[in-house]
């Protein structure tokens, strides 16, 4: 058993994670499989708008997907296109269905020009075109229609992924290696970003008796391969700047049709530590509510907090370089993710003093701490 007593790890682990444990679960590689190759996969893309929409970025060398979170970003950049519409076209209040279905049909049906011209809002008409305008003339709801066949997509990569796993017979034992190396004996639970659950009974089975005893929990926030529904979305901590309507697709409103646990933060956490994952802006919220209910700050406690006594929260941020040729780039660059989060989660405090110095604070008190791994 753990030597900490009560004292427990939140551990909250990304796209890296599975990397580092031989998984190939990054976008260029799901990307390359996705592409079709005269099989009988090739008319289910070519029939999904939003997989020709992404095999474009992804094929596009100027915006080529390199990272965790670009789906994330094409998607959102896809949604502003209905907020563009506002203020292009001052005279008509526009919506972001219109924008959509105006660019796939205005030109068709009455020969006028798409109203909104931009990259996104051409690509989409054009797939919705080529490849379902009669199942988008006929749909009751214009911008649900483009929402199912996102939940579609999401299931080449369920299916993607399913393969991955069952072709790394190392996957399980590498991640129990790896949790050893960032936990080492203490009490853990896990925030899992990624679509793979290790930690499942029948997994946990085969790990060490220190690790069964050390482990807690693990919530999977983007839902998981076995349970077949997984979340790309859009966060919403700026959910103002998308046009009102393209809420259902952020990630928050498309969790609440999922089955949530009692709780995914655990009580006496004195450490948060981090592997693998990008830090990335599409994930901001989740940091937010973390750290608020941890009182990140260290000040003002409330005694409605989890904690039953009033110790800091330690943040480790933990990474690997994979490219040693660029290791100096790597190092910084982790380096900076971690600026951002810390930085912009500090200006989201009430007390905005508070926030420009909260960084400044942590390091002064060892609370951030940035640590470098070795490949397995």
């Amino acid at each position: 058993m753990s030597s900490n007593g009560n004292e427990s790890v939140l551990l909250i682990i990304g796209n890296g994670f599975d990397l580092q444990c031989g998984l190939k679960s990054e976008y260029k590689d799901f990307f390359k499989w996705l592409r079709p190759k005269n099989t009988e996969n090739d008319k289910r893309v070519y029939n999904n708008v939003w997989a020709t929409h992404f095999l474009d970025n992804f094929l596009n060398k100027s915006t080529g997907v390199d990272g965790w979170i670009d789906i994330e970003n094409i998607l959102k950049n896809t949604l502003l296109v209905g907020r563009r519409i506002y203020y292009e076209d001052q005279s008509h209040y526009g919506s972001l269905v219109e924008a959509w279905r105006g660019d796939a049909f205005y030109h068709l049906e009455n020969g006028r020009k798409p109203r909104v011209n931009s990259n996104e809002s051409r690509r989409i008409a054009r797939h919705v075109r080529l490849n379902g305008d009669e199942s988008f003339r006929k749909h009751h709801n214009y911008l649900y229609w483009f929402l199912d066949r996102l939940i579609d997509f999401e299931s080449f990569f369920v299916d993607y992924l399913s393969e991955q796993f069952e072709n790394n017979p190392h996957y399980i034992s590498n991640v129990f290696k790896l949790i050893k190396l960032i936990v080492g004996g203490e009490d853990f639970s896990v925030i899992n970003f990624n679509y793979t659950n290790p930690f499942g009974p029948a997994y946990l089975s085969s790990a060490s008796q220190e690790l069964k005893d050390s482990f807690k929990s693990t919530t999977n926030v983007h839902g998981t391969l076995s349970d077949n529904n997984i979340i790309f979305g859009i966060d919403a901590t700026n959910e103002n700047e998308l046009p009102p309507e393209a809420r259902i697709f952020t990630k928050t409103h498309r969790k609440m049709l999922l089955k949530s646990p009692n709780s995914a933060l655990p009580t006496n956490i004195t450490k948060i530590k981090f592997y693998g994952h990008s830090l990335g802006e599409a994930d901001y919220s989740y940091f937010q509510s973390i750290f608020d209910n941890y009182n990140l700050y260290g000040d003002d406690y409330d005694t409605l907090n989890y904690y039953s006594n009033n110790k800091q929260v330690i943040l480790q941020f933990y990474f690997t370089v994979l490219d040693i040729k660029n290791r100096k780039s790597e190092q910084r660059s982790a380096v900076d993710r971690v600026y951002k989060l810390i930085t912009g989660y500090g200006a989201t405090l009430d007390n905005k003093d508070k926030g420009k110095n909260l960084l400044h604070k942590l390091l002064l008190e060892g609370r951030v701490q940035i640590k470098f791994l070795p490949k397995l």
